[in-house]
């Protein structure tokens, strides 16, 4: 899966959402693809072709026009994307906050994944957020 191609929700992307911010830049160039920030703190109006919405993440966010959820350090939405991604069987990457220890997120993504996904864990390399782990979903190859 390729993020030029794709349309994305980032979820509590802050302030100046840079991750968004570098994804637009790259489906920019491919002529492809689109994102979308929620996050109530956004201080921007504008930023690239990204779409900004300065509401909170809820379960009653429509995920139907995206292809992927990310997030890095939800904080206490980590549930709330967890379910909601798996309820409408879409694929998540979330980079755990400092309170990821506060619950199992991994086994309650395990336990509400859909039958055609599957879910795994690591940490990232040589990354200077090197010591929080991310869970993902993706579709189960055929």
């Amino acid at each position: 899966m390729s993020l030029t191609n794709i349309n994305i929700l980032e979820i509590c992307g802050g302030y100046i959402p840079a991750l968004s911010f570098h994804i637009d830049r790259l489906q920019r160039q491919s002529g492809h693809g689109r994102i979308t920030v929620y996050d109530p703190k956004l201080v921007l109006s504008q930023l690239g072709n990204i779409t900004l919405v300065k509401e909170k993440f809820t379960s009653r966010v429509s995920l139907d026009d995206y292809d992927l959820i990310v997030s890095m350090r939800p904080c206490d939405l980590t549930s709330t994307l967890i379910e909601t991604s798996n309820l409408n069987k879409k694929p998540f990457a979330i980079m755990q906050c400092e309170c990821f220890y506060k619950g199992n997120y991994y086994f309650e993504a395990q336990t509400t994944l859909p039958e055609n996904m599957i879910v795994e864990q690591t940490q990232l390399p040589y990354c200077y957020e090197y010591c929080r782990p991310v869970i993902y979903s993706s579709k189960k190859s055929l």
